[in-house]
């Protein structure tokens, strides 16, 4: 196994050139989870093609949010439709369970057969794929469903920013607050717990050792009353943490 600098494409060049006439299977994320940074999914795909590599590209996280015309992102997530295998997640997307990886049929068949059940335990029902290909199809019938969502999580990113709180830079519909110390962290998702809001945080081996960041999605039923009410929350955590 070989490492690339986080969405470095050139370093990326650099490694594939070290290993010569080796099959090679370059992973990625779309979308990442712990600061919500965002792929360059085509430069990514033109070396791998260049040096014969395949590209398996984690969608979970970006799958039916973007990629929509129109939307944030639309022209760098074009890109995944030349990548070798695309992994995403209904689980996100719409809410049930369940996922999918597509790519050239012999690899799948491949999967099905060799990967053992740990890979296949979230099987999907019938009437739970009828429901997600419902959900999906009115998703990409309506985008301005996504385009009022993502222009709430700009309002509030700005809003965050406003009040001093240290944001990773992509504008990603995850908001990552960076928090340092651990502990620090840690301390921060007690206090919040304890006035009614349970908030997940990345902390080490998540990610490196005092780089804790704290992750925020809102979703749709939040009200502005509800995100008033935790942003309060928060500044009196920033205030006595001071992160």
């Amino acid at each position: 196994m070989f490492v690339f600098r986080h969405n470095d494409p050139g370093d990326l060049r650099r490694v594939l050139q070290r290993l010569d006439d080796r099959r090679t299977v370059v992973v990625f994320e779309s979308v990442y989870s712990s600061d919500g940074s965002i792929a360059p999914i085509g430069e990514l795909v033109d070396i791998c093609e260049h040096y014969g590599a395949l590209s398996y590209v984690d969608n979970a996280n970006g799958f039916s949010i973007y990629g929509i015309s129109g939307l944030p992102f639309c022209d760098v997530f074009e890109a995944l439709h030349r990548a070798t295998f695309e992994m995403g997640s209904f689980s996100k997307a719409a809410g049930l369970e369940g996922g999918f990886i597509s790519g050239p049929s012999n690899a799948i068949g491949s999967f099905e057969a060799l990967s053992g059940t740990s890979l296949f335990t979230a099987s999907i029902q019938p009437p739970t794929a009828a429901t997600i290909l419902r959900i999906l199809d009115y998703i990409y019938a309506h985008p301005e469903i996504l385009k009022r969502y993502l222009q709430r999580v700009e309002d509030l990113r700005q809003r965050l920013l406003v009040h001093g709180f240290r944001l990773y830079g992509t504008s990603s519909y995850i908001l990552s607050i960076i928090i340092g110390e651990d502990e620090v962290a840690e301390q921060v998702r007690k206090t919040l717990l304890e006035q009614g809001y349970q908030v997940p945080i990345f902390r080490y081996p998540a990610v490196k050792r005092n780089a804790a960041v704290m992750r925020l999605i809102i979703n749709a039923r939040h009200t502005e009353e509800d995100i008033e009410g935790f942003l309060q929350s928060l500044l009196w955590a920033k205030d006595r943490y001071r992160f």
